[in-house]
């Protein structure tokens, strides 16, 4: 049998074992014996549906919860009190209050995370990890 460790939403390690190891509640693993074509590491894991999709080739769509989840509560704190003076940052909110999802790749949201970067309220290793849906450890 062939088994994925998934971490946040992707795959993380494949292996191989005779029956479905039995770890800790927070360690999820999924037998992808069956899956056509075969996930690979790196590949991106729907929890909601269970699907595996290479990454880059389906946009990742998130509610706006899913989405600031991926931001740490520091983050979040200070791109809150930084958007009671900063215009943009505060449109940006305004947004995600009226949007039914955000999807990662929209040219909005990445020139956001880019401004959240030029202001050095995330850095951009943090940017990139919210881009590809990674939660904060």
């Amino acid at each position: 049998m062939k088994f994925a460790q998934i971490q946040g939403n992707k795959v993380h390690y494949i292996f191989e074992a005779d029956e479905q190891p039995q770890f800790a509640s927070n360690i999820l693993i999924i037998d992808i014996t069956n899956e056509d074509p075969q996930p690979q590491e790196g590949w991106l894991y729907d929890h909601d549906s269970g699907d595996f999709s290479e990454p880059g080739t389906k946009p990742i769509v998130l509610t706006v919860y899913q989405f600031r989840k991926l931001f740490t509560l520091s983050e979040r704190a200070t791109i809150t009190t930084a958007s009671k003076t900063d215009g943009t940052i505060a449109a940006f909110l305004d947004d995600l209050k009226v949007a039914p999802d955000v999807e990662l790749d929209d040219s909005d949201v990445t020139a956001a995370l880019d401004y959240f970067v030029l202001e050095s309220l995330i850095t951009s290793a943090r940017k990139d990890e919210i881009l590809a849906n990674t939660p904060p450890e």
